[in-house]
């Protein structure tokens, strides 16, 4: 709009259009790069910035400097710089950058709030014309990080005297994924613990790696732990170390711990394993024979013997035969009747003998041996064979004869020879 007064000292108005036409920049003198802009409450952080010289010619005398809101006109938690808060840079080559960092603290009442920062930059141009360029970025603290991880394990219990590898899980309860997990195995020094760490001892390395781990989703690892025989009834305590990268590209460190108590354990070992008779038939009763060794660390107590349910086979004692009390390292003999179902035919079958018991802590287990019962036809006991009467042989009973006369010839001889001489 145009005010004027003309010749006759009338005041007049006109108005015009006109169009401006932007033109793009082409020619930048300085770009400036800031790095990640989510700071960690309660910790050091760092602010990375660039500035790259995209002109032809060198640029000289360069300073950055940056600057934090005043914590008295926005009154939010005071952001501290540590050390200086400038960078100085001789010179900046043509199409060529410089990195530089911010160290802050940032303490924990900023979580969740936002900054504004300030980056003043100033430097000579080619034309040694001094320059400043001020940058206005903002930058936001995040909230109060919450563990993410939940670490389980699939038992508590150590076996004493064996090599143990128990399952650990972990477990990814957040909502984003979470990225280079690296997790680490901490078992307590002997000096520092009061439990039976010095009788425990790791015998794999202590560190597992994973690329990510989705939102609800899990990863195992198991390490090999052995446990000494001289721990048993004692508690044991690790810690499980997690570090990753959020959503945010912030690393986080959350640690855990998984503790396990160490018991002896029961171990059977099957000793003269017999079955009598070795064949048998359908219908027909065998025994199982056998010793029982307890090779392990805890008595196995109440212990019953019985059969797995089989359709070729029946228990003829109901409940199996009770054993009791199986010592470590002692030997306990066992005999299981059993009967062959009538209408089995000939073969060769397996039977599962089931072991029954509970250890020292209460606790119940079952353990199997497995035999093999050969079916055949039934084959009925050959009597003895009785003497047969002796025929007379003819020769025989010819010389009895013979002897028979003689002697008595020989008798009447002699009593003759008696009265003749008595009679003289």
């Amino acid at each position: 709009m145009i005010t004027y007064t003309d010749a006759y000292g009338t005041t007049r108005t006109t108005s015009r259009t006109i169009g401006l036409k932007i033109q793009p920049i082409t020619n930048i003198p300085v770009i400036l790069g800031i790095g990640n802009t989510n700071l960690v409450p309660g910790a050091s952080n760092t602010l990375t910035f660039s500035i790259a010289n995209n002109q032809t010619k060198p640029l000289s005398s360069v300073q950055a400097s940056l600057a934090l809101p005043s914590t008295a006109t926005s009154g939010t938690q005071a952001l501290v710089i540590v050390g200086n808060n400038n960078r100085f840079f001789d010179s900046i080559e043509p199409h060529r950058n410089v990195t530089f960092e911010f160290k802050l603290m940032v303490p924990l009442g900023a979580a969740g709030m936002n900054y504004q920062f300030t980056l003043s930059l100033s430097y000579m141009d080619p034309y040694n014309v001094s320059r400043t360029e001020t940058h206005n970025f903002g930058v936001r603290v995040l909230p109060v990080s919450r563990d993410t991880t939940l670490v389980s394990t699939d038992s508590n219990v150590l076996k004493a005297g064996a090599f143990n590898e128990p399952r650990i899980t972990i477990s990814n309860l957040g909502k984003s994924p979470i990225y280079s997990v690296t997790t680490t195995l901490l078992l307590p020094s002997a000096a520092s613990s009061t439990s039976s760490s010095s009788q425990v001892v790791l015998a794999t390395g202590n560190q597992w790696y994973f690329d990510q781990i989705a939102p609800n989703s899990n990863v195992t690892f198991s390490p090999k732990l052995f446990a000494a025989l001289s721990a048993i009834d004692t508690s044991y305590q690790v810690q499980v170390s997690i570090n990753y990268v959020d959503q945010n590209n912030v690393s986080r460190v959350e640690t855990k711990s998984v503790g396990f108590s160490i018991k002896g354990v029961v171990n059977f070992a099957f000793n003269n394993v017999n079955v009598v008779p070795r064949t048998t038939y359908p219908g027909g009763n065998i025994t199982i024979t056998g010793e029982l060794l307890n090779t392990g660390t805890s008595r196995a107590l109440y212990t019953t013997l019985s059969i797995k349910p089989n359709p070729n086979f029946i228990q003829p004692l109901e409940g199996g035969i009770y054993i009791g009390e199986v010592a470590t390292n002692v030997l306990s003999s066992f005999s299981m009747p059993v009967r062959v179902r009538p209408n089995v035919a000939n073969g060769t079958y397996p039977l599962t003998l089931v072991f029954n018991y509970q250890d020292d802590y209460g606790d119940k287990f079952t353990s199997e041996k497995t035999v093999s019962i050969v079916v055949g036809a039934y084959v009925p006991s050959t009597p003895r064979p009785t003497a047969q009467p002796q025929q007379p042989n003819p020769l025989m009973n010819q010389y009895t004869y013979i002897l028979v006369a003689v002697t008595a010839v020989s008798s009447v001889l002699l009593l003759y020879r008696r009265r003749k001489r008595h009679q003289e």
